[in-house]
């Protein structure tokens, strides 16, 4: 086998690797409400976790949401009765013990740390998992109310950075990073 060969034969194996490894969007995904955010995520995201919309979140009960981001990020609002879950540590025990089929959605700013989180809950047998897509940005973008560390109505959300702070575009909230 000539050195060319070789190669060519390397790079053909890292392309399948590399192909059988990415996701493509789903042809169907909740609609979001900023384009700019959606292309984002497009390329963003693996879409191994099943995705949820703000809208059909907001007319569900019983369901376990888990905010994704730091505690500082979370302080400044988050969505009503999320629970911090941040995505640097490991799963708490509490949650191990959790029945494994109830209905859990994640989200983090956009959905990466959700997606992530969700991957892990998923290794562990959670069954029912669910990546909120446009993650706070979109839920803020529809209008849905935000509430901060004290559980009081709050119109500010902390955007991770000022960078990924531009694809939040609703007027009414104010952004800190």
């Amino acid at each position: 086998m000539t050195l060319l060969h070789k190669f060519l034969l390397v790079f053909l194996m890292a392309a399948i690797t590399v192909s059988s490894c990415a996701q493509t969007a789903p042809a169907t995904h909740p609609n979001i409400t900023n384009p700019d955010l959606d292309k984002r995520l497009t390329n963003l995201l693996r879409f191994d976790v099943p995705l949820i919309g703000a809208d059909s979140l907001a007319g569900l009960e019983n369901i376990t949401i888990f905010d994704t981001r730091e505690q500082e990020e979370y302080a400044v609002s988050h969505l009503p009765n999320a629970v911090l879950l941040p995505p640097k540590q490991d799963i708490p025990q509490w949650i191990l013990n959790m029945d494994r089929d109830q209905p859990i959605v994640l989200y983090c700013s956009v959905g990466y740390r959700s997606e992530n989180v969700g991957r892990e809950l998923q290794k562990e047998g959670f069954t029912n998992v669910y990546n909120l897509y446009g993650s706070i940005f979109d839920w803020v973008e529809k209008g849905y109310p935000i509430e901060d560390e004290m559980g009081e109505s709050t119109k500010v959300v902390h955007t991770y950075n000022q960078r990924w702070g531009k694809l939040l575009n609703r007027p009414a909230v104010d952004k800190t990073w």
